[in-house]
């Protein structure tokens, strides 16, 4: 990680994601990493259906980041206070979806 961040200090965001996209290093250390955990791994051309996404607030609009997706998702206005509000409206929704489907989990990242 301190080459990394040597390395790509000086970059952008989008000059980041793209050496970390390329940087075969940086790929040799993710796969052994990925191996050695207490889940199976599958196999890199499986498909995987359970993902992660999350929920911000920015600008005061509240934002959906999924990686499937092309790029950030605009749930409308939103202020501060109202944020865990539509937040948790945003995930009903997303659960009411397929309302059988019980495999799934909610975290969140809070300020004290």
């Amino acid at each position: 990680m301190k080459k990394f961040i040597a390395e790509t200090k000086s970059m952008t965001p989008e000059e980041k994601a793209s050496y970390l996209e390329y940087n075969r290093e940086m790929g040799v250390v993710h796969e052994d990493c990925a191996q050695e955990g207490q889940t199976q791994a599958p196999p890199r051309d499986q498909a995987v259906v359970r993902h992660f996404i999350t929920l911000i607030s920015h600008n005061n609009k509240l934002y959906e980041l999924d990686g499937r997706k092309e790029g950030p998702v605009c749930h409308g206005e939103i202020n501060k206070e109202s944020f865990l509000e539509s937040a948790a409206a945003m995930v009903k929704k997303f659960m009411a979806r397929d309302p059988e489907e019980m495999d799934f989990s909610v975290m969140a990242l809070a300020e004290d």
